[in-house]
């Protein structure tokens, strides 16, 4: 995984939904990183969600 990204849940296949803090530490976007393309390049494996937790929340109503 790469640097900064942390994990907050995780899905039933071994995948992450992340904080992503690469950007700046005040305000995270939510991103999704997939373990099957992380052996391979583990940039790739990031793709974004959505701009925060909040907005995050928001569509899962």
């Amino acid at each position: 995984m790469p640097d900064k990204v942390k994990p907050i849940a995780d899905d039933v296949f071994g995948n992450e939904i992340c904080f992503d803090f690469r950007k700046g530490l005040k305000s995270p976007s939510i991103v999704f990183w997939d373990h099957d393309i992380a052996y391979e390049d583990k940039e790739s494996s990031i793709s974004y969600v959505c701009d925060s937790f909040t907005e995050l929340m928001n569509k899962l109503e």
